[in-house]
């Protein structure tokens, strides 16, 4: 991958900032997407009905911060130890349950 000269690297933060836009961007575009043409036969929502309606928004919201400082420390993660540790992390989290369950039998 070419470097041009002047133009600094790409740092860790910056990388999490453009992550973290484009997510919300990915995200903002599919809920109003499915807003107005649910799938699955569902019926049609509206803001008013959206925001009225808390059943569990406070868990999703929680979630969602909790979530984004995850990421935000992977990629600090990746910096500090290389992408492939924190990556190493990562999966170790997703195949221990199955360990566990298989140790345990």
């Amino acid at each position: 991958m070419a470097h041009f000269e002047g133009v600094p690297h790409l740092v860790v933060y910056t990388a999490f900032f453009y992550f973290s836009v484009s997510c919300f961007m990915i995200a903002l575009i599919l809920n109003i997407t499915f807003f107005y043409l649910p799938v699955l036969d569902l019926p049609r929502s509206s803001f008013k009905a959206y925001i009225n309606d808390w059943n569990g928004r406070g868990w999703a919201l929680l979630t969602g911060l909790l979530c984004g400082c995850g990421n935000g420390l992977q990629f600090m993660g990746g910096q500090a130890a290389g992408y492939a540790a924190a990556d190493a992390v990562q999966v170790l989290l997703v195949h221990l349950p199955y360990h566990i369950k298989k140790n345990i039998t």
